[in-house]
This record gives structure tokens, sequence and C-alpha cells, in this order.
């Protein structure tokens, strides 16, 4: 079974049962950086856990991509009113799943060598001594995703997590909400044919940011305790 979820699914924290996406090894040393985003209030106040940053250029916003509320400055924190400090997903299905940020990042490539990571293609070396340069580079992406959660007292929230990688790295799990999983459908000879599993609990401190529920979201919650 494959898990899917949590924070960074690029990014290993500690080495990874086998088949677990969220462990998956990048061959890159994170550097800190602090971002800037306005709209996005204290949420954006977050390390950038991306490779070479000093060849990133500039962030494009993909509007396409993203639904409100897209201004998370404006959405209430608020604390879990529970001693359980974790959160499960309401239901399995990602029915809830939102996406409030989604911007993309193009490597200059002039600025990394064909051995860097976020170097897609390299240039065959010129002479000895020189490294080789990087022919095409890899593009960042940084997202915010928000999906529909309860504490073990029966309180629902919504539950932000961010997600930064580049695309190299992206799996099907990348984008996955936290908490929910799905696996390879067993009777099926098609890969990535996948379905829905059972979700497991997420700490509360994954998460960027966790506000009450907002419109329209315990409608969704209902329709989904009825199909389950």
């Amino acid at each position: 079974m494959v898990r899917i979820g949590g924070w960074n699914i690029n990014r290993p924290t500690s080495p990874a049962p086998s088949g677990n996406l969220s462990g998956m090894k990048r061959g890159f040393v994170v550097i800190s950086m602090v971002l800037v985003l306005p709209h996005l209030g204290a949420v954006a106040a977050e390390t950038l856990d991306l490779p070479n940053q000093n060849a990133l250029t500039s962030w494009r916003d993909l509007p396409g991509y993203t639904s409100e509320p897209t201004d998370l400055s404006k959405i209430e924190a608020v604390q879990i009113r529970c001693a359980d400090q974790n959160l499960m997903p309401t239901h399995p299905a990602q029915t809830g799943k939102l996406y409030h940020l989604f911007r993309s990042n193009r490597y200059d490539h002039m600025k990394l060598s064909a051995e860097d990571y976020a170097c897609r293609i390299g240039l065959p070396k010129v002479r000895a001594g020189v490294p080789a340069r990087c022919g095409r580079a890899d593009t960042a992406y940084d997202v915010i995703i928000s999906d529909l959660y309860q504490d073990s007292c029966g309180n629902f929230y919504r539950g932000f997590i961010r997600r930064q990688y580049v695309q190299r790295d992206e799996t099907v799990a990348t984008l996955f909400s936290a908490g929910r999983m799905v696996y390879q459908n067993p009777r099926s000879s098609i890969p990535n044919d996948m379905i829905t599993g059972k979700p497991y609990a997420v700490p509360v401190n994954e998460f960027v940011l966790i506000s009450g529920l907002l419109e329209g979201d315990q409608e969704i919650i209902a329709r989904a305790k009825v199909s389950d």
C-alpha cells in the first residue's frame, strides 16, 4: 500500500517504509529562505525547501489552478479544541481539496552546472578543469493545498499544507491531500490505476494554517458521510 500526504512529499525526514512515497530522497541540500507574500500573511513566512536557490528567477502565479480564497491573510487561524493534537481527514476522498497558491519558477540554466540538481540536461564538458554547463533547467513549484479534517473530539477544521518541489520530483503523491492515501488496484494490470485507501492522522504541526470550516464545507462533509 502506498501512503500519500504529510508535509512536503519530497523531503525525507526519517527512513521510509518500503513503498512509502513520502520518504522519497532528493540529492540536494536545503537552504533556508524566507518568502514574502503579502496576500498570504503569516502563512508565507516559511522556509523555501528547494535546491539551487541562487539560480531561481521570478515566481509566476498560475491562477488557473487556484480557487478561492487565495487571500489567506483574511482567514482566521484557530486552535485545536482537543487534547489530541492530530487531525484525521473527515472522509477518504479529496472532494474538499482546494488550491490557494500555485506558482512556478523556472531556474536560470546559466547559473547552473551540469551536476546541479536543478539541471535537467547537462552539456558536454568543454575542457578539463571547467565544470560542464547546464543546457536545460528544471522548474520549481510552490503550492498551498487545503482539505477537510476533524479532531478526535469531533470538531471540524480546514487544514492548509504547503508543498514546494521541483518538477523532476513530482509523483502522484506530490499534490495529494495530507492524510489521504491511495494504492494500486490489485485487480487492474494498468500501472497507476489507483483506488482510495484508509485515511491516516496528520500531526497539527504539519499544517501551515488551520481554520474553521469555509462556506460549503459542512455540506461536503455531510455528502461524504452519506456516501461512505
